[in-house]
């Protein structure tokens, strides 16, 4: 009752935000191929948003692997019966929301690349925080990669509205949403099987490695791409 009880929250705060959608731009046609890659199409030739987009897609392949070491760091790490991911996984959601109110702080400070490769570096603190078998080690590590979570999605879904016209929004919504979805559900089958086979901790190992060489591609990108009217992240107007 209390879950649906958000939802229903959540429903009323969206029906009160007032928008005004930009005029459609309908232009000549294009063959059916080019509409169906002009989401892609524009990533390659926006050089940020798409370096940006490969990098998430290349450390969600590896992200997937914590839906099977999260059970195993409970068992052989922790040696807690399964409830106890009740636990771990409130705590990642205290750290996600505390992720959501500092996102924005910094994302101007650092710039949507920047923060994204923050954010990859936290995740890698975090699944190196797992291979511990100290509960309250393996709690932090969870609260980091709460943190994480929250600034990665806000400045991956930032990146990518500042840097794309209104007309192919959704488009490329679209194809990033492939860019993650395709790999993380490899990378969860991946690990279903692995984690038989291998040690847990190599796998977080593997994780941590992946995220720290993504998050470092990031770190040296320029703090915030520009864009021809719109150099700043903008800002609500009252």
């Amino acid at each position: 009752m209390l879950d649906a009880a958000t939802f229903a929250a959540a429903v009323a705060v969206l029906a009160s935000i007032q928008l005004q959608e930009s005029p459609r731009d309908p232009g000549p046609r294009q063959p059916l191929r080019r509409e169906l890659t002009a989401g892609f199409s524009h990533l390659r030739h926006t050089p940020v948003l798409g370096r940006i987009a490969l990098v998430v897609a290349v450390a969600f392949g590896v992200l997937g692997f914590l839906e099977s070491t999260d059970f195993a760091v409970i068992e052989h790490g922790l040696h807690r019966p399964p409830a106890f991911f009740g636990i771990l996984n409130g705590v990642q959601g205290a750290g996600s929301v505390l992720g959501g109110l500092t996102a924005a702080l910094v994302l101007r400070r650092l710039g949507e690349a920047r923060s994204v490769g923050l954010a990859l570096a936290l995740d890698a603190a975090g699944a190196l925080a797992l291979t511990q078998v100290s509960v309250p080690v393996v709690l932090a590590g969870f609260v980091v990669m709460g943190v994480a979570v929250s600034w990665l999605l806000v400045g991956y879904a930032t990146a990518r509205q500042r840097l794309t016209p209104p007309r192919l929004q959704g488009r490329v919504a679209s194809a990033t949403d492939v860019l993650i979805n395709g790999p993380q559900t490899a990378s969860i089958a991946l690990g279903a099987l692995l984690i038989d086979l291998v040690d847990y901790r190599i796998l977080l190992l593997v994780i941590a490695g992946v995220l720290l060489a993504c998050g470092g591609l990031l770190g040296i990108r320029p703090r915030r791409a520009p864009v021809e009217g719109r150099g700043q992240l903008e800002r609500p107007t009252t």
